[in-house]
């Protein structure tokens, strides 16, 4: 089950004046500032704000953290916003399931969740949105964030003060916070935005308060490295060894195969996965030098599970 539509998740920054300003991992253009196995780093800069955004995901958890700093480099007072927006999937195709998502958010300060009950295989899964900051206002409504003809590059919510707290069903339905915040000269912000999924409404409550306001998921995530090293760059294919230009990559893209063609039957190119014996027999063929052990683990799990 996809959560989120691949490239609609997005975070921008406003001043005060209401005229976006972009965040890194809204400009699909920008090069990324630096990436390893476990984290992705964003840069921009525009009009003397300086803006960082490291993402990673946890590893026993089924949550992604996206970490913005913004620090003020204008040599005087700003009164800025950070906004942060995702598109609901909770099903294979977006238009399919979009009549069904209900939005909510149980108690003031917390969390966004979403649910799809007409889902056949995860009809009790709830996903959640959330921000650790107090003082932020939040929607669920994406017809109001990004207005008549409008765009990510320019959502008619960037352009008022406020976001309407508007959730529920019979909407076209997304999830969006926006933070404000003054920052002087010189001085730095950092806003950690959480996506995330549970089995159920208690367990989906559970996340959000263990990872709400824990230092140690966002300081740290370099433990994760050499899990993933171990995993996929030690092996025949030694693609990740010290040096090489196209070890990392090589490495996420061993990974993306893992974890969206043979974990999470979800991918960029086919939400929902390929369950038929030969799409996955191609699958695993990529991993047949790095983990020999899940090309034999695949086929026959599915010979006992395929006619």
């Amino acid at each position: 089950m996809a959560a989120a539509k691949p490239f609609t998740s997005a975070t921008k920054t406003a001043a005060s004046s209401g005229r976006p300003r972009r965040c890194p991992a809204q400009a699909r253009g920008l090069t990324p500032a630096g990436t390893d196995s476990a984290t992705s780093v964003f840069e921009h800069s525009e009009d003397g704000i300086r803006s960082e955004l490291t993402v990673f995901v946890a590893l026993d958890a089924a949550v992604k953290f996206s970490v913005l700093k913004v620090r003020n480099e204008s040599g005087r007072f700003r009164r800025l916003s950070a906004t942060g927006y995702v598109e609901w999937v909770l099903g294979d195709l977006h238009p399919r399931s979009t009549p069904h998502i209900v939005t909510d958010c149980a108690i003031p300060g917390g969390a966004l969740f979403a649910r799809n009950p007409y889902n056949m295989e995860f009809g009790g899964r709830v996903a959640f949105f959330d921000v650790d900051e107090p003082a932020r206002t939040l929607s669920g409504d994406r017809a109001e964030f990004l207005g008549r003809n409008g765009t990510l590059r320019s959502p008619a919510a960037l352009r008022r003060t406020r976001l309407s707290g508007k959730l529920g069903a019979a909407l076209d339905p997304c999830a969006a916070f926006q933070v404000s915040f003054d920052l002087a000269s010189g001085l730095e912000r950092e806003i950690v935005f959480k996506l995330g999924a549970g089995r159920n409404a208690d367990d989906a409550s559970t996340l959000v308060w263990r990872f709400r306001r824990s230092r140690r998921r966002v300081r740290g995530p370099g433990s994760r490295v050499p899990i993933l090293a171990a995993d996929f760059g030690g092996g025949a294919g030694g693609n990740a060894r010290p040096g090489h230009q196209c070890g990392w990559p090589m490495a996420g893209l061993l990974y993306q195969t893992l974890a969206c063609r043979l974990w999470g039957r979800s991918g960029y190119y086919q939400s929902g996965g390929a369950f038929g014996f030969r799409d996955q027999l191609q699958d695993v063929m990529a991993l047949v030098h790095a983990e020999p052990a899940k090309v034999r683990e695949a086929p026959i799990a599915l010979c006992g599970a395929s006619i």
